[in-house]
């Protein structure tokens, strides 16, 4: 649904500096706090009966993911971080667990909008020869990544998720910083990233323990 509002009425308001900034820095945050947490706390298990689930914690999953699919249809993806982080805080999922929800929900997605975009004929010849390119790996690697990062367990894909939102926010510092700009909305990034995780933690941590 929110991927379709997207790309239907909601245009993008962001240059794509501006976006790239935004999800380097929210997800060098998001990593850092989760190995933060996690180290401290090993994963919490909410006591629930299986479909059971706090209407709160289904409309909080309902809106951030609409807001995935919002990102989705302006930069092709942004779905599977929201899933994974709304996995993660709200509903104290693994790692393992999260992970593979996430790429089962880009894969879908990606299928979803694909369709909409042939049909529509909102396609290009360069993207059938990325589209043709990317298929037969993305069909192999996937699934064997997140086979091969379930078995070494959630403490590598916490430290290996560090790395890579590590990586990458070096690469968009080292490309983008040099504007003073580029680097406060970086810095409000992460301070307000920071602020809003931990909201999010301490507030359904809360509601898991009452349960």
């Amino acid at each position: 649904l929110g991927y379709l509002v997207g790309l239907a009425y909601i245009q993008n308001p962001f240059s794509s500096v501006s976006l790239k900034i935004f999800f380097s820095s929210f997800w060098l945050t998001f990593g850092i706090a989760i190995y933060l947490l996690r180290r401290k706390n090993k994963v919490m298990l909410t006591m629930r009966n299986k479909g059971e689930m706090a209407s709160s914690k289904m409309l909080t999953l309902g809106i951030i993911s609409f807001i995935g699919g919002v990102i989705t249809s302006w930069i092709g993806n942004g779905i599977d971080v929201m899933f994974f982080c709304a996995l993660i805080l709200i509903f104290s999922e693994s790692e393992s667990i999260a992970t593979a929800s996430a790429v089962v929900v880009m894969s879908l997605i990606s299928i979803f909008s694909t369709i909409i975009n042939f049909s529509t004929g909102n396609y290009s010849t360069h993207t059938l020869e990325y589209l043709s390119a990317t298929i037969p790996i993305v069909i192999f690697f996937a699934p064997l990544g997140i086979m091969y990062a379930t078995k070494r367990g959630d403490l590598f894909i916490r430290k290996l998720l560090l790395l890579i939102v590590t990586i990458q926010y070096l690469v968009v510092a080292s490309t983008y910083f040099h504007i003073i700009n580029n680097l406060i909305i970086s810095v409000c990034v992460i301070l307000i990233s920071a602020l809003f995780l931990l909201l999010i933690n301490k507030l359904f941590k809360g509601k898991i323990n009452e349960q």
